[in-house]
């Protein structure tokens, strides 16, 4: 991965990769987190700007799937999802 690239992750969690990506894009790449929790998500979404990222990494409340529909999604507790 290097300046300037796009990266794309899918089941972002708080964004342990989405961060490392970040630094190794830089400000001229663009990351794109996703994460269907919306627990988790609000996570992500406090762990982007701490690590000065938020002008180019992008959270998103979505999942990701193979083919486009609508999926009911069952969020258990966040701590547990995350193994705490």
């Amino acid at each position: 991965m290097h300046q300037g690239n796009t990266f794309i992750d899918a089941g972002a969690n708080i964004g342990y990769f989405s961060v490392l990506a970040g630094y190794l894009v830089g400000t001229s790449g663009r990351v794109l987190s996703y994460e269907v929790n919306p627990k988790v998500h609000k996570l992500l979404l406090d762990n982007i700007p701490v690590n000065n990222l938020h002008t180019h990494v992008k959270c998103l409340n979505k999942g990701v799937y193979s083919s486009y529909g609508e999926f009911h999604f069952i969020c258990l507790n966040a701590l547990m999802v995350m193994g705490l």
